[in-house]
């Protein structure tokens, strides 16, 4: 991990069961490895500070297939209750056992075209420049990945099935700095979606 002195921990989401894709998203095979591998590597090569895994559903076949002892690895139980839990079980995690920890970055298992450069990106951004959120713009909303700065740890921990990190941008919208991902924020849902980006990777 990056020798830089971005003190922000992240936070791979990988609890979801990921039911219109048929099969465990996570592992799909993608660039010589798996989507939840490769977002694990472009992570990994950043100027970030440690890496914590979220589990949730299929926790025990993910967990066998990554070997990296750097990784921490966390268990979702109430992944079932959506997103939201697996951050503040994440966050929970990282200030009982991080407490030097200076904010979080969330990424998502399945989006594969987020690069060490973008989360590069992110990160000095968010050293820079930002009041204590840097977001992903989505046109039309802001999203993840996005970097919360320690402040927004106890609003993090209460996040449930109700209440999002999406609710949280949104009512500091305001002090966000929103990045453009230029196309890079695609997301793998269905098997269609998958297809598609394997025929456009491989042009």
């Amino acid at each position: 991990m990056g020798n830089s002195e971005s003190k922000i921990v992240v936070l791979i989401l990988a609890g979801g069961k990921g039911s219109r894709m048929g099969t465990i998203k996570q592992l799909l095979p993608w660039k010589g490895a798996t989507l939840l591998e490769n977002t694990i590597i472009q992570a990994k090569m950043s100027q970030a500070f440690g890496i914590i895994v979220v589990l949730g559903a299929h926790a025990t076949e993910i967990r066998s297939k990554i070997s990296d002892k750097d990784i921490l690895l966390v268990d979702n139980t109430e992944w079932e209750s959506g997103l939201g839990t697996s951050i503040s079980t994440g966050v929970n995690y990282i200030q009982n056992n991080i407490p030097h920890a200076e904010g979080v970055m969330v990424l998502l298992a399945d989006q594969p075209l987020i690069d060490t450069q973008y989360i590069d990106h992110m990160l000095d951004t968010f050293t820079k420049q930002s009041n204590g959120m840097v977001t992903t713009n989505y046109g039309n909303r802001e999203g993840v990945p996005a970097i919360f700065d320690k402040k927004y740890f106890s609003d993090l921990l209460s996040l449930n099935q109700d209440f999002g990190a999406k609710d949280l941008i949104q009512k500091n919208k305001h002090l966000n700095i929103s990045l453009n991902p230029k196309g890079k924020e695609l997301d793998i849902d269905t098997p269609e979606d998958y297809n598609t980006l394997l025929k456009q990777q491989s042009k």
